[in-house]
């Protein structure tokens, strides 16, 4: 006799008919099947009951398939959404700056034109923020590969963000 009794069988005698318990128990199930003649009644009894055609079980796979591809697609929209809005935000948030700053005038890099070449450094610093924003992107990327999650890719995403939105505003402060 196994070393599992009869009640416990019977429990996952269910989930064995099902073909869904684990290969551990699929063992042990058909180990006591092989001794116990009553469990075997019981198994027999399960799938006289129960009665479903093979067809219908196959639709109730993809019906199930089909709410797992609907829960992904609404997943990855809730993550391109997310997307779009900092994207949105951050390009708002630019040009609600840059217009504040025409029309008050302010000019956040004032200084004198004969101390230097203003034109230069704002090339030499432009050049800079390109590469920064080109490395800054590179490391996103292999960041987001890595994660493990949608929160954990939008951890990932802030420090990208808060790079562009400074390029951003270096290049309003350049145009004007």
């Amino acid at each position: 006799m196994s070393k599992f009794s009869c009640e416990i069988i019977k429990d996952l005698l269910p989930l064995y008919y099902d073909n869904i318990c684990s290969e551990d128990s699929k063992r042990v199930v058909e180990e006591h099947l092989v001794e116990c003649d009553g469990c075997k009644r019981e198994l027999d009894r399960i799938e006289d009951e129960i009665i479903i055609p093979k067809k219908e079980i196959e639709k109730n796979k993809n019906d199930g398939n089909a709410i797992k591809n609907i829960y992904s697609m609404w997943k990855r929209s809730n993550v391109k959404s997310f997307f779009i809005g900092v994207i949105i935000s951050a390009l708002l948030f630019s040009l609600i700056i840059g217009v504040f700053w025409f029309v008050t005038g302010i000019s956040l890099l004032y200084v004198p034109t004969n101390a230097v070449d203003i034109k230069v450094i704002k090339y030499l610093l432009l050049t800079s923020f390109v590469i920064s924003l080109f490395f800054d992107w590179r490391k996103y990327r292999k960041n987001v590969e890595k994660a493990k999650g949608e929160e954990e890719i939008r951890q990932k995403f802030v420090p990208f963000l808060m790079s562009i939105i400074l390029f951003l505003i270096f290049l309003v402060t350049l145009i004007y």
